[in-house]
């Protein structure tokens, strides 16, 4: 069907509705005189038993006659119809056929407004079909960001869930193809977008729904990335930017949001190593208790790293938040590593085994075992003999294995006692014998020759 004979059945409806007309299609409002009602009521079972078995070539002809002479029967005809021309345009392969489909898709939203108002509803989803078929032409990218900024202002926070990514995207597709954004006007979209996720959650979480809660997370996740990549290919998202140009407004007057901000773009940049960073970091922690595991996680590694003990404090405040097996296991390293440098190996040696235990892919966490054997000698001997302080390389050798450590394997079997430090002690090859220091268990003998 071509789009002027749509503009004359979109044109011929508004004649019968009249402009600005606040009718919710919620009553049939059928044809007054009798003959043109009975027509309606035939079209009406013929264009819906032809939608019913997907023949839409039956179903078009009727369902427009009904939506010219009859617009207010019901809310359906236009979603028929634009589903008609959706399923239509989406099997039709020439592109210009394909462009006049999309366009009486469109005209069928623009007529269900004008027939039964709920305007901010169906411009919503009148712009998620545009951009469904449209965000591959470049020639239609601005008006469809002026569309969805228009269908945001007018739905604020009941904008449709499926809106809120598509609308990021589409900032991105007119940054990067129309160039028609600065920095500025992506970032203010990112905002909006932002506080409309932090108000949905919110009810969510009112109403106890953990699921949409997690969803919203999810579109949260896709956004930032969506937004770091604009940024970014607009060359603003790096650390000489947030440095220059947003330190000194965080100074002056300190933000959560400026905060997300700064640290998003100083990450994708990778200068984590900046104290800013760091900062920015202790700052979301102590002020937002929504922030994500994995900056907890690395900001008590750089604490770690510096000596500071607020590293352990956060470590232990990001382990209920681990949710994952690799989550969790890196919680229970970091652990140990702290404990470790504490000197404290019996504790370090039980919390790198929670982290093998919690994730099993996880087999550093057994050569880091294997290592703190290794560096145990002085703990352990006894000079007495040889062969006895070299029984912990033998324990140190079998975590190796464990992990499928081969290098470490290696370096332990290097320290094995040799056969005449077993013979001095009447041992032989095979034999078990105690760990008696704080390894404790217990290795069969073995030796490096």
């Amino acid at each position: 069907m071509k789009t002027t004979l749509l503009k004359n059945v979109f044109f011929a409806s508004l004649l019968l509705i009249g402009f600005g007309a606040q009718a919710q299609c919620k009553t049939p409002e059928w044809p007054t005189d009798p003959d043109t009602r009975k027509k309606a009521e035939d079209f009406n079972a013929i264009y819906g038993d032809a939608v019913k078995t997907g023949d839409f070539k039956t179903a078009k002809a009727p369902l427009l006659w009904l939506i010219a002479n009859a617009p207010k029967i019901s809310r359906q005809l236009y979603i028929d119809g634009a589903d008609m021309y959706d399923k239509a345009a989406t099997a039709e392969k020439d592109p210009a056929k394909k462009q006049v489909l999309i366009d009486s898709m469109l005209i069928m939203y623009d007529l269900r407004i004008a027939s039964c108002g709920e305007e901010a509803i169906v411009m919503n989803r009148k712009v998620n079909a545009s951009f469904k078929h449209n965000y591959k032409n470049k020639e239609k990218l601005a008006g469809l960001l002026q569309d969805f900024d228009k269908v945001f202002e007018v739905n604020g926070n009941n904008v449709s869930d499926p809106s809120l990514t598509t609308y990021m995207t589409l900032v991105d597709l007119n940054s990067k193809y129309v160039k028609n954004l600065t920095c500025e006007q992506v970032l203010q979209r990112y905002d909006k977008l932002i506080a409309i996720i932090e108000a949905k959650s919110k009810v969510a979480m009112e109403k106890n729904k953990p699921a949409d809660v997690e969803k919203l997370k999810g579109y949260k996740s896709q956004i930032d990335d969506t937004m770091i990549k604009s940024v970014t290919d607009l060359k603003c998202a790096n650390c000489d930017f947030v440095k220059k140009n947003m330190e000194p407004k965080f100074r002056e007057n300190k933000t959560l949001d400026m905060a997300k901000k700064m640290f998003k773009f100083m990450t994708a940049d990778k200068c984590t190593d900046d104290p800013l960073w760091l900062e920015l970091a202790d700052y979301m922690i102590d002020n937002d208790p929504t922030t994500e595991f994995v900056v907890i996680k690395n900001a008590a590694i750089k604490h770690i790293t510096a000596g500071n003990a607020r590293g352990e404090e956060l470590i232990k405040k990001a382990e209920p938040l681990a949710k994952e097996p690799k989550d969790k296991g890196d919680v229970f390293e970091i652990q140990a590593g702290f404990a470790a440098k504490n000197g404290n190996k019996a504790s370090a040696r039980e919390l790198f085994l929670k982290a093998n235990a919690a994730d099993p892919t996880n087999l550093d966490a057994i050569s880091k075992v294997a290592t703190l054997y290794m560096n145990s000698f002085d703990d352990c001997k006894k000079l007495k003999s040889k062969a006895e302080d070299r029984l912990i390389y033998l324990a140190a050798f079998d975590m190796f294995a464990r992990a499928k450590d081969n290098a470490g394997m290696a370096r332990a079997r290097a320290q094995f006692p040799s056969k005449e430090e077993i013979f001095e002690v009447n041992w032989k090859a095979g034999d078990v014998k105690p760990l008696e220091c704080w390894i404790g268990g217990s290795v069969s003998i073995r030796t490096r020759d």
